[in-house]
């Protein structure tokens, strides 16, 4: 409804015009004819423009015959009439002053027209013509760019003349050429302006009549009002009027091709007798006035009086004032003068109504009826005795005027009843409105209750009129009037408190520090605007019935006074220029005769308006004031701040553009993303975005300090990674505050990516992104994700991740790859890894090393490779410039696509998806883990079935396979694949062979098999999806069988196999024939040798071979006969040639031997008299010619056919069968006969009832049945059928039952003869036992409309008479829209019941029809509401395909995309749980041109925990389709109902005399030996609704295990299951389970074995009540804890020494608990110190053993079946694992064995270097659980190993250093003194050496050397510690210098040192002398004499002191033949020799 403030707006904007169109009444006509309109000038010429019209109107009681005298200078046009009143145009077409006068009726007229000028003005010589004329004097109005034409006359041919306009903007002139005498000039004077702008001709300087104006018409003809109407309320020309029928003819609106159709003289233009008139064409049929300028069209009112208090309407007189008045009227005239009262009444009204552009909408029409009704209000309130008074009078009319048209007495009545209901009128009242209303909707203005919609309309708009006419005086509430005194700040504040004045104002999304709302009660402030002034700085908003006054300076609020005023305009020129302008917009038509159709006119000067409206105060505008003072403010100051973000890249180096940001107020509204904080200067703008620097303060955002906000990135800046984390941010109430990041309270954890921080003394919040990274993963090829192959086929997987930019900061890059368990990764391959570009292509020059720049390990046990680039591979990544890492590896196929564990379940056909996960650590510490896409491999598989003739399965037949018919027939290139082969103890292995043997089922398997599109490596190719139905997917093979079974007959034809995405799994039986030498015997086929059935319709001939063999010594024979008795429904084809041949033991007939009719054989056909049978009788000569052939059979073929028998024995879908015999009598007369198996021919048949919409049966109506659906579109290739007359034909009709039969339609395989196809049966329940059909009309009855739609029916096994019906419309009869159906499947197509578990995947299919009119179709859209006991996982890929009628997906290279195609809307809280996917027109339109039948639509949901209160119940799942056609109709189908369901066990647990026990623990197992094991237990939903796989007992004694499923769990991989519904009572609806108890409760023991429980429809949930005893254990007494012990060398010792990388052995030996058997786990556990390596490859030793470890003679185990091992890696923290299985728990109990003896080697590794001396310990472990469930976990003793070194200081006599000596060592002086033997130790790297020379610093090391005793087997004692001082705990060795420092004397004799337990690093400096001069080096003994051992003078020259105080000789000493040294042993005097990477000497001794 318009409110007073748009009502304002209209007023001071350009008022869109609503048009007035005034009508008239006839005015009585003269005699004959009057003539009106026309007019003289003083001489009684009447001018006309050349090429111009004149009108005139004609008053005559019929059509005047109008001439004038010379047709030659005007024609004559009529142009209509409205009633009596009959308009002509005459056009001026001859030359200037030629002129004719006017005739009507053959009487001439005194209208003499001249063909000239209406003003001959001569001035200064000058002549004047043709200047336009308007009808209005001298003004000339040329429409807005036309033209108005001028000729001047001219003084003589050569004057020069300069013409010209007042006004150049309005108009110009163009000189267009000289007349043909050169005595004048002609001109064009275009209208250029703006409409009204008027300007003078101009010649030679001198201003001129005529004066021009811009007009709106589209041409500057006359304005005539009757032209005006024709023009522009018809558009596009005049009526015509059919002088034979007097009807007129109405044109079409040129521009919207819409015509106003009918009989106009019925309603318009018929006699003028006051009911028809314009006004009421105008009303009723809303014709709109249309600017000419702009094209608008303007709604039009009527004002014309309809009370007819008049005889006669007059028109109103050209004059200044026009006015409509009554004439002789007694009641007087109604004035309309311009600026009269009723004049601004109506103006008024018509601001405040309905004004607007076009036709009104929806409740606009309210407005505009209830703006026309308050006209007529007006019009009919005036008299002469006019007075404002009373603005709501109304005019009551006495009972003899009211005979006027129905609608005047109505309006006078109802505004009667509207605003004055006295009691006298209201029934009056009341009946004429509703008369009135009645009126209107039968017109079509309104459909349906129109009372109260006008009512409030009306009420609006009059109280809007009055208001602007005369005022409001209601203030708001919170203003006072001028009248209550001066303008005082004494009640500024009267009713606002100071609670109005807060800290902070926000209006918004904007704060502002000061700020007060007004809320007026009165509810009127919204009709009032705000006329002062607004200071700067304060901000002013009127919202409803509130003000809003807002700023941030106080002084700026405080003694402001704000002026409320009603918007009346205030000023007498004000009204004026207001008016003035609606006066210019609405002018449009001088109202010269006939209607008008405006009220008013303007003469353009406002000088002549008369005004005499605003008279009193009353009508001055209503003002209120409100004035503000602000007091002090009393409270703390508000502060506001800014947020400045500063956006990096993650190693803030650089700034990041175009990162955009939003604010918002809580963190609800953050994490929704709605209600952020908008711009200060734009509310629609709510996200900002960094600049190029990398920041933004939120567009100068200023935020109220001290509150919290939530900043969230909306977009991140190209190439790198949004971030969803919201950040919490705090602005502090303080001076010079700003935003900064703080960590959300309620999840402490900073984000490592954001940070406060300074910039140039301003606070920011830097938030670093991080680069996008992904990975892909290829098969290949690069971008490859799809191949197949054969088993253990190597393909190439290609990891290619992207390299981040700053990748040498980040922490970690780390690739995993976890292969699917059916690929094995090659084993010994190397892994190849590259620094690539973006494209993925290895960089040239760019080395990577492995364990440098990368470390691979695996794949480990979860068959998972892992890449890790090193910190060194980082730094090279960005050294190299690196875009990607390019990773190949290789893995096949393995044998887990033959089985699921042990299970006999392939995955032939299946995606084998494989993906690749990227762990990212990045320098920030943030981590990514980025999923690459998924690829996939797949093989297919084919399994023979071997059978013989008769379907037995057959063993040994062996089988080829090859890839062309060719070297299949050539046995040449033949394939490999794997295959399973049996072993002799009854297992089976797969084996790679080229080719395959039928086992005992006479199954043979090629498995392995590629199909469709290889990609070979780094090709350009692309593969296909396992499943894709492209004809790309599909490879052709050939089978070749080479050898029969035993006993059969050989057939070596290569038979032809598919492998598709369609059929994987190639299925195929080949049978073979038994070779039973002489033995008579007779086969019969159909179609092909060896196949029993197949189906054919009626007529169409049917293949038949018979196969006799032929006996040994035919030849000899008396009789061969060959007899097949054909069923009376096959009729044998007339006229046939039979073929009879020799052939082979396979029945094909030999390919040179024939043998012929007549001579050879003789054949009876089959008749009536022989009973339908043929015989075939060899003759003696050609029982000799088949011996002659070597024919081992005989192949006899005839055809024959389905006939009419079927449809008389009604034989649709019943086998109709046949066999043949062959009798044979030898030549001593023994006779022999066989009967052949049987064969059969079936069909089936279709039928369609046909009825009208009202079920009426109809007949003759005719139809034809089609094999496709597009066949039936095309009506193309229509079928033969049997009618019901039993004829053969292609069309039939209805019979009187509405019925047209369809007989003899083939269901089924159909049997192509010469094809490896075989039939089934016709009760074979296989779904391709199905055949489907369409049914269309061709011919339909009369009076009804033709049903071209065709419809499909289904004839199978099930339905061998397939039925349908169709409805015919009778023609008229509106057809509803097709209504096509939808269905829901459940686990696969055609299902729709199954059971699942809690959590489980279920998966739904909806199959939706697509209507044939899909792509003119509006609307397609399929919705399920998912029951709220399941669940939707909404990350999942919906499917959305295309199928075929049969619901087969359509293969297309161009699938339905999302978004596109459909839409999908997930299902939420928030949509009631449903699924929508809405079909867009792009997608209706790709389901048309796919020709998709039907859509398929698939996910998942599982059922939730709140189904445990549904257990053993349906949940039911419907869906629906919505379908509107392209006519707006819309029809919903509902889809079937599916159901899944769930079921339960209840346990009970009680002792032995009834009590409910706690406590107990059980778990539940699909199988009983899972339960004995406790293995592979289910996973559950207890009463918590936790997903466990253990529940426990509770006080009760109960404990239930909810979510079980029961009966089959149907899956689109379980394709034979069907499911049951929840409460089927089926056998097949129950699964049983097995409970085992874990734990039993304190004091009880364990239950021995499971318990079987059984869920069914009957017994959804499963009551168990289990039984414990109590315990046997005496109280106090503990179960027995067994023993380990663990030793080294031999059994019993715990210590030995040992050299790097000697193997040494180790023995674990726990002790057997007396339970063993019956004990849940038995493990023993080693982890090995990381300075001991496990010796890689041996034989780990596990065998029964006695108490002392001894092993039993004759006891073993066997890995794999009593234990399991896990040995020693990385990824196992270096640990040995032997667990024991059930097996060999049991195994050790018949052993009677006390311990266990495992013994494995291992030995030190180069990280002992770094503990020379110390013990490298070790200890075992034993984790048990006995069979009561109690858990003992057992450490052994430590048994530890060491080893030691040697460091050598090498010095002169003179103390200095030496390096350059080379020493060996020894471990016997014998060795030492022969230098044989030298012992091997290791380098400091763990190199073995068995040399060593001085460094630099005159030292050398020698690690690794044993001390003390080293044990073995055979060794008598123990060992010692590392550490032991026992003097046995020590080992001497000898060094041998065997190369002195260059001029130094070599070292003689061996130096002896000891390593010990007290020195494990034995140390000794060794002097060398110099050689002087020559002379014999100091130290030898010349002549080889020994010195006598003395020492002179005492002394010891040249001796070291070690720490002991001992001296040692001086090196080249000669006083003894040995030099004992002694010891310093210290592990520090090795100094820094010994710190080194221990990581690099463990590479040495790890493999």
């Amino acid at each position: 409804m318009s409110k007073f403030k748009r009502l304002f707006r209209r007023i001071l904007a350009t008022v869109a015009a609503a048009t007035l169109a005034l009508t008239a009444m006839p005015a009585n006509a003269a005699d004959t004819w009057t003539i009106q309109g026309v007019t003289s000038d003083t001489s009684g010429v009447h001018y006309v423009p050349k090429n111009g019209y004149y009108s005139i109107t004609l008053t005559a009681d019929e059509e005047p015959e109008v001439k004038v005298s010379d047709p030659n200078v005007f024609a004559v046009y009529y142009t209509g009439n409205i009633g009596k009143q009959y308009h002509y145009n005459l056009t001026a077409i001859g030359d200037m002053n030629q002129h004719a006068t006017v005739i009507v009726n053959g009487q001439e007229t005194d209208i003499d027209l001249n063909i000239a000028t209406n003003n001959n003005t001569t001035s200064d010589g000058y002549t004047i013509t043709n200047p336009g004329n308007n009808n209005s004097g001298n003004m000339t109005v040329v429409a807005k760019g036309n033209f108005g034409e001028i000729t001047i006359g001219l003084k003589s041919s050569n004057e020069q003349i300069t013409v010209g306009t007042t006004n150049s903007d309005a108009f110009q002139t163009t000189w267009v050429g000289t007349g043909a005498d050169g005595m004048s000039k002609t001109y064009h004077i275009e209208a250029i302006g703006n409409y009204g702008e008027m300007a003078n001709l101009v010649i030679n300087g001198v201003v001129r009549e005529p004066l021009f104006q811009v007009g709106y018409l589209s041409n500057n003809e006359s304005m005539n009002s009757s032209d005006f109407i024709y023009q522009r309320l018809w558009y596009s020309s005049k009526p015509t009027k059919n002088p034979s029928t007097g009807q007129w003819n109405v044109p079409t609106d040129g521009g919207t091709g819409q015509s106003l159709a009918g009989d106009i003289g019925d309603w318009a233009l018929g006699e003028l007798n006051g009911n028809h008139d314009w006004c009421r064409v105008l009303w009723l049929y809303r014709f709109y006035m249309v600017d000419p300028i702009n094209g608008n069209k303007y709604v039009s009112y009527c004002v014309h009086d309809r009370s007819r208090r008049s005889p006669e309407l007059m028109f109103p007189e050209e004059s200044e004032d026009s006015k409509i008045g009554y004439n002789g009227s007694s009641s007087g005239s109604v004035n309309v003068q311009y600026g009269s009262p009723l004049y601004n009444e109506m103006t008024a009204a018509l601001l405040c109504g309905y004004t607007g552009v076009g036709e009104p909408i929806e409740n606009e029409w309210d407005d505009y009826w209830a703006t026309q009704f308050l006209l007529w209000e007006i019009r009919d309130s005036y008299k002469d005795s006019y007075t404002l008074a009373n603005p709501y009078r109304y005019v009551e009319l006495s009972p003899d005027l009211q005979d006027g048209t129905i609608e005047a007495n109505i309006i006078n009545w109802t505004a009667k009843h509207l605003y004055d209901k006295s009691p006298e009128d209201e029934e009056k009242g009341n009946a004429a409105y509703l008369e009135w209303q009645d009126y209107i909707k039968t017109h079509g203005h309104k459909e349906g209750d129109v009372d109260q919609d006008f009512l409030d309309a009306y009420k609006q708009i009059k109280h809007d009129w009055y208001t602007y006419l005369y005022g409001m005086q209601t203030r708001p509430s919170f203003t006072y009037s001028d009248s209550d005194g001066a303008v005082t700040n004494a009640n500024i504040l009267e009713g606002l408190s100071e609670d109005n004045l807060t800290k902070g104002y926000e209006y918004n999304g904007k704060i502002y520090k000061y700020g007060i709302t007004l809320t007026d009660t009165n509810n009127v402030v919204q009709n009032y605007i705000i006329t002062s002034d607004i200071p700067e700085g304060v901000f002013v908003e009127q919202e409803g019935n509130q003000v809003f006054v807002m700023s941030d300076d106080k002084d700026a609020i405080d003694g402001l006074v704000l002026e409320f005023s009603i918007p009346v305009l205030k000023t007498e020129q004000e009204y004026k220029e207001s008016t003035n302008e609606i006066a210019k917009l609405l002018y449009k038509v001088n109202h010269n005769g006939g209607a008008p159709v405006f009220w008013f006119n303007y003469s353009g000067d406002q000088d002549q308006i008369t005004y005499d409206y605003i008279q009193n105060s009353q009508q001055q505008p209503t003002k209120g004031y409100v004035s503000f003072e602000t007091p002090d403010n009393t409270k703390d100051p508000v502060y506001f701040g800014p947020i400045r973000i500063y956006k990096t890249d993650e190693n803030a180096v650089n700034g990041l553009a175009d990162a955009g940001f939003s604010v918002f107020t809580s963190m609800q509204d953050a994490t929704n993303e709605t209600n952020a904080i908008s711009a200060p200067d734009d509310a629609t703008k709510t996200i900002f975005y960094t600049d190029a620097e990398g920041k933004t303060d939120f567009g100068g955002m200023l935020l109220r300090g001290g509150r919290v906000y939530y900043i969230k990135e909306m977009q991140a800046p190209e190439g790198f990674e949004r971030i969803t984390d919201i950040i919490r941010v705090y602005i502090p109430d303080e001076d010079s505050t700003a935003g900064q990041y703080e960590a959300d309270p309620n999840n402490p954890t900073e984000l490592p990516f954001v940070s406060n921080i300074d910039i140039s003394g301003q606070k920011y919040i830097q938030i670093k992104n991080n680069e996008q990274v992904e990975i892909t993963k290829s098969v290949q090829t690069v971008g490859n994700v799809y191949n197949t192959a054969g088993m253990n086929e190597p393909q190439t997987f290609i990891l290619t991740p992207d390299v981040p930019s700053g990748i040498e900061q980040a922490k970690t890059f780390t690739i995993t790859d976890t292969l699917d368990s059916r690929l094995t990764f090659t084993a010994g391959q190397t892994v190849s890894v590259q620094p690539a570009s973006s494209a993925h292509l290895a960089l040239q020059n760019t080395p990577f090393t492995q364990d440098t720049d990368y470390k691979i390990t695996g794949p480990d046990a979860n068959n998972m490779l892992t890449i890790e680039i090193t910190g060194a591979g980082r730094n090279k990544l960005a050294q190299y410039g690196a875009e990607s890492l390019r990773i190949e590896y290789t893995a096949s196929i393995n044998r887990n696509v033959i089985y699921n564990g042990t299970t006999h379940t392939n995955s032939f056909g299946e995606a084998i998806p494989n993906t690749a996960t990227l762990d990212y650590v990045n320098a920030s510490g943030t981590e990514y883990k980025i999923d690459s896409n998924e690829v996939e491999i797949h093989t297919g598989a084919i399994e023979i079935q071997k059978t013989d003739e008769y379907g037995a399965a057959l063993q040994g037949a062996q089988f080829e396979l090859y890839d062309t018919k060719e070297d299949a027939e050539n046995g040449v290139n033949k394939l490999s694949f794997t295959t399973i082969v049996p072993n002799n103890d009854g297992t089976t292995s797969e084996e790679i062979r080229d080719y395959a043997t039928s086992d005992a089922n006479g199954i043979a398997y090629i498995y392995g098999v590629p199909y469709g599109r290889v990609v070979d490596l780094y090709s350009k190719n692309y593969g296909l999806a396992a499943d894709s139905k492209s004809d790309e997917n599909k490879t052709i093979y050939w089978l070749k069988e080479i050898s029969a079974p035993e006993g059969y007959i050989l057939d070596q034809t290569p038979i032809e196999v598919t492998v598709s995405g369609t059929t994987p799994i190639v299925n195929i039986t080949v049978p073979n024939n038994k070779d039973d030498g002489n033995a008579l015997k007779i086969q019969k086929s159909v179609q092909n040798l060896n196949n029993n059935d197949t189906t054919a319709n009626i007529g169409t001939p049917s293949t038949f071979i018979l196969t006799p063999t032929v006996p040994d010594g035919i030849e000899t024979s008396q009789q061969y006969t060959v007899v097949d008795q054909i069923d009376s429904r096959l009729t044998y084809t007339a006229n046939q040639t039979i073929s009879v041949q020799p052939a082979d033991a396979s029945g094909k007939p030999y390919d040179n031997a024939s043998l012929v009719e007549g001579q050879d054989f003789t054949v009876t056909l089959p008749s009536d008299a022989n009973t339908n049978t043929l015989t075939i009788d060899f003759t003696a000569r050609g029982r000799q010619a088949l011996n002659t052939a070597n024919a081992q059979k005989v192949s006899i073929t005839f055809t024959a056919s389905l006939n009419r028998n079927v449809v008389t024995s009604e034989s649709f879908g019943v086998a109709i069968p046949n066999t043949a015999t062959v009798t044979y009598k030898a030549n001593d007369g023994t006779i022999e006969t066989a009967t052949s198996n049987e064969v059969e021919v079936h069909t089936g048949a279709a039928a369609i009832t046909k009825t009208s919409s009202d079920g009426t049966l109809l007949s003759g109506v005719e139809f034809k049945i089609y094999a496709s659906a597009d066949d039936a579109k095309n009506d193309k290739n229509a079928l033969t059928f049997m009618d019901e007359k039993e004829d053969l034909v292609t069309s039939t009709t209805t019979n009187d039952n509405g019925v047209a039969y369809f007989y003899g339609l083939p269901y089924g395989p159909l049997v192509t003869v010469g094809s490896n196809e075989t039939g089934l049966a016709q009760d074979n329940p296989a779904a391709e036992n199905t055949t489907n059909y369409w049914i269309k009309e061709t011919k339909t009855l009369d009076g009804y409309q033709l049903n071209e739609e065709p419809v499909m029916v289904s004839v199978s096994n099930v339905n061998p008479m397939g039925t349908v019906a169709m409805v015919n419309y009778k023609d008229g009869e509106e057809i509803p829209p097709e209504t096509p159906d939808i269905s829901k499947s459940v686990g696969k197509p055609g299902n729709t019941d199954t059971t699942a578990a809690i959590n489980s995947s279920i998966p739904f299919i909806l199959s939706a029809k697509v209507p044939e009119s899909i792509a003119d179709a509006t609307q397609y859209t399929v919705t399920d509401q998912i029951d709220s006991r399941l669940s939707f996982d909404s990350s999942q890929t919906i499917s959305v395909v295309p199928a075929d009628g049969a619901g087969n997906a359509i293969s297309t290279t161009a699938p339905l995309a999302r978004d596109r195609d459909y839409q999908i809307t997930m299902p939420s809280g928030s949509n009631s749980n449903t699924l929508t996917v809405a079909f867009t027109e792009d997608g209706r339109k790709a389901l048309a041109d796919l020709g998709a039948q039907r859509v398929l639509i698939t996910y998942t949901a599982s059922i939730n925990t709140s189904a445990t209160d549904s257990i053993g119940v349906a949940i039911p799942n419907q869906a629906s389709l919505t379908y509107t056609n392209k006519a707006g109709v819309t029809a919903t189908t509902d889809s079937n109902e599916v159901e899944v369901h769930t079921g339960a066990v209840e346990v009970t647990k009680v002792d032995d005399k009834g009590e409910k026990l706690a406590g107990a623990e059980f778990q539940i197992f699909s199988s009983e030996s899972d339960a004995d094991a406790l293995k592979n237990p289910l996973y559950v939903i207890n009463e918590d609704g936790e997903e466990v796989t253990t529940v426990t007992t509770g006080a009760d004694g109960k404990a239930v295990f909810y979510g079980l499923p029961y009966g089959p769990e149907v899956t689109s991989a379980n394709t034979t299951l069907k499911g049951y519904a929840a409460d089927d009572t089926s056998a097949g609806n129950s699964t049983v389970y097995y409970v085992a108890e874990s734990q039993a409760p304190d004091g009880y023991t364990l239950l021995d074995d499971p318990v079987r429980v059984v869920i069914n429809g009957t017994t959804t949930t499963a009551a168990v009540t289990i039984e414990n005893t109590p315990s046997t254990t005496p109280p106090g007494e503990n179960p027995e804890t067994p023993s380990i012990e663990k030793s080294v060398g031999k059994l019993g010792n715990a210590d030995t020494t040992a050299t790097l990388g000697e193997e040494l052995p180790f023995f674990i030996t726990p002790e057997v608990p007396y339970d063993i058997a019956t004990a849940k786990t038995y493990t023993i556990v080693d982890e090995l110190d990381n300075r001991l390596t496990y010796t890689d490859g041996q034989d780990l030793t596990v065998r029964p053993a006695d108490e002392n470890g001894k092993a039993l003679s004759g006891k073993s185990l066997r890995e794999g079946t009593d234990y399991t091992v896990e040995t020693p890696a990385d990824d196992n923290h270096n640990t040995l694992t032997v667990a024991f299985t059930e097996d060999g728990r049991q195994a050790l109990a018949d052993a009677d064995a006390s311990t266990v003896l495992i013994s494995f080697t291992a030995s030190l590794n180069g990280a002992a270097i770094d503990t020379i001396g110390q013990k490298v310990p070790n200890q075992a472990h034993l984790a048990y659980t006995n069979s009561a469930n109690e858990d003992f976990d057992v450490d052994s003793n430590e048994v530890e190993v060491h080893t030691g070194a040697i460091v050598i200081t090498k010095t002169g006599t003179d103390g200095k250093v030496l390096p350059g000596a080379t020493f060996q060592v020894y471990g016997s002086l014998t060795d030492a003194q022969s230098k044989t033997n030298p012992v091997t130790f290791f380098d400091a790297q763990g190199n073995p050496q068995t040399t060593v020379t001085t460094s630099q610093n005159g030292t050398a090391t020698m690690y690794g050397l044993p001390y003390g005793p080293q044990i073995s087997e055979d060794s008598e004692g123990n060992g010692y510690s590392a550490t032991s001082t026992a003097a046995a705990n020590a080992t001497t060795y000898y060094l041998v210098e065997t190369q002195a420092p260059a001029g130094y004397t070599l070292l003689n004799d061996p130096v002896a040192v000891t390593v010990s337990g007290s020195t494990p690093t034995g140390t000794v400096t060794v002097e060398n002398g110099t050689t002087p001069n020559g002379t014999t080096p100091n130290g030898t003994t010349p002549n080889g004499t020994t010195p006598n051992g003395t020492t002179p003078n005492g002394t010891t020259p040249g001796t070291t002191t070690d720490l002991t105080g001992k001296t040692s000789p001086q090196t080249g000493d000669t006083t003894a033949p040995l030099i004992a040294l002694a010891v310093v042993g210290a592990a520090a005097c090795v100094g820094g020799a010994l710190f080194f990477k221990r990581r690099e000497i463990k590479a040495k001794f790890t493999k």
